[in-house]
């Protein structure tokens, strides 16, 4: 049993040390990312795939998602 537990602490702290290296990203690369989704949306529709429009608005609403979590991590 003590064994199990040590390795579910382990894999805790390994789990802890994930997120907080994600969390980390986001906060130093979170604005570089918007932009280049901002920068994808900006391209003419004949240059995109046959469903342009959903593919727009797909990252319009990631874009928009994204920028309500990062204003809430800041």
């Amino acid at each position: 049993m003590q064994s199990d537990y040590g390795r579910r602490e382990a894999l805790n702290k390994e789990f802890e040390r994930c997120c907080t290296f994600l969390a980390e990203m986001m906060e130093k690369y979170g604005a570089l990312v918007l932009r280049d989704i901002a920068v994808e949306i900006q391209y003419e529709l004949e240059t995109w795939c046959d469903d342009a429009e959903g593919k727009r608005l797909r990252y319009e609403a990631y874009a928009r998602r994204f920028m309500k979590r990062f204003e809430k991590a800041a």
